[in-house]
């Protein structure tokens, strides 16, 4: 074994500890806590790949194929929640700004997280002020998300912000 793969092995025991990243299935969720390490390591050139498999694991990362294995949709699903994530506790310590940077590119499950991490932090609102922002965000950030898209999928989208408000 690699003096790399020895670190990654050493630093491997629960990747997630201490995240609040929902939205796994349990086979996703062992995937990313036993693996994450490791996965993030090959995806940042860190490790470099001794497999086809793990080629194309970095051929995904690089958005130039779509992933297929577990592992590849696994990662990817961890990127996108872990953005939306971390978008979230922007805007929770008042930095609307971040929003900005939101782009159509990403895939509709960072914008429906990020949703929904909102309309958590609302209901734990008291203050009438900081509800107002964060439906604000919520309506601007389905605004982004549905730019240039059919009307149908803006439709379905609306109704389900609809319900963001408790309508």
């Amino acid at each position: 074994m690699k003096e790399s793969e020895h670190i990654i092995q050493a630093r491997r025991k629960d990747y997630l500890a201490g995240r609040d990243i929902e939205g796994f299935t349990p086979k996703e969720y062992k995937i990313i806590n036993s693996k994450g390490y490791w996965l993030k390591a090959l995806a940042s050139g860190d490790l470099k790949p001794e497999t086809e498999a793990q080629a194309n694991f970095i051929e995904v990362c690089n958005g130039n194929r779509e992933p297929e294995s577990e592992y590849e949709k696994a990662w990817m699903k961890y990127q996108s929640l872990n953005i939306a994530f971390l978008m979230s506790i922007k805007i929770e310590q008042g930095d609307f700004e971040i929003i900005q940077v939101l782009s159509q590119e990403l895939p509709d499950l960072v914008f429906d997280t990020l949703i929904k991490y909102l309309r958590k932090k609302e209901n734990e609102c008291s203050d009438s002020p900081s509800r107002l922002k964060i439906q604000k965000a919520i309506i601007k950030i389905r605004s982004i998300q549905n730019k240039g898209k059919s009307q149908q999928r803006f439709n379905i989208t609306n109704w389900g912000g609809l319900h963001d408000f408790g309508l």
